[in-house]
C-alpha cells in the first residue's frame, strides 16, 4: 500500500472503485481481484475501463481484461518493492533467461513509448514520485534505502 500512496493513489476499496470509475486505463498487475469482488460485480466496475491484465497465468481478470500480457514468475525477475516499513528494496532474480528491462522497454518503444532510455524512464517516474526523486536505481543498497521520510510515511501496510 505504500507504493500505492507515493503514487497519490488510495489504497481502500472506495478509493480503488473510485480511481477506476475516473481512469480511463486500469493495469492490473498480477492481482487477484476476485478475493475482493464477485465476478459479477468485478465486472460491471470494469465495465467502462479499458484494462491491461498483466499475470504470471491465466486467470478471471486476464479474461476480463482488453489485453493480457503473460509475464515471468517472481523468481525469474528482478525489481524494487517498499516493504511496510517504507523501506524501499531491490530484489534480483534467481532464474536470468530473460533481460526483463530490455524486454519490457522494447514491448514498450513498440507500443509507441516516447521514452526510449532507462534514464528517460527512470526520470518519468521520478516525476511521479517524489520520495523517489533523489534516488539513482543502481545505487539502492542491499539492505535497501528508508523511505521514513517521505509523504508515504504515515501510509499503513
Amino acid at each position: 500500500r505504500a507504493g500505492l500512496a507515493l503514487l497519490g493513489i488510495e489504497s481502500s476499496k472506495a478509493g480503488f472503485e473510485k480511481a477506476v470509475q475516473e481512469a480511463q486505463l486500469v493495469i492490473n498487475c498480477n492481482n487477484d481481484l476476485l478475493l475482493s469482488y464477485e465476478e459479477s460485480v468485478l465486472k460491471k466496475l470494469l465495465k467502462e475501463t479499458k484494462v491491461i491484465a498483466v499475470a504470471t497465468h491465466e486467470n478471471t481478470c486476464t479474461a476480463l481484461a482488453d489485453i493480457a500480457i503473460p509475464v515471468a514468475s517472481v523468481s525469474e525477475y528482478a525489481g524494487c518493492t517498499i516493504n511496510c516499513d517504507n523501506i524501499l528494496q531491490q530484489f534480483p532474480k534467481a532464474i536470468t533467461k530473460n533481460d526483463d528491462l530490455v524486454d519490457i522497454s522494447k514491448i514498450a518503444v513498440l507500443l509507441g513509448s516516447p521514452l526510449q532510455s532507462d534514464e528517460q524512464r527512470w526520470s518519468e517516474i521520478q516525476q511521479y514520485i517524489s520520495a523517489l526523486k533523489e534516488i539513482e536505481p543502481d545505487k539502492i543498497p542491499a539492505e535497501g534505502l528508508n523511505l521514513k521520510k517521505s509523504e508515504a510515511a504515515n501510509v499503513t501496510a
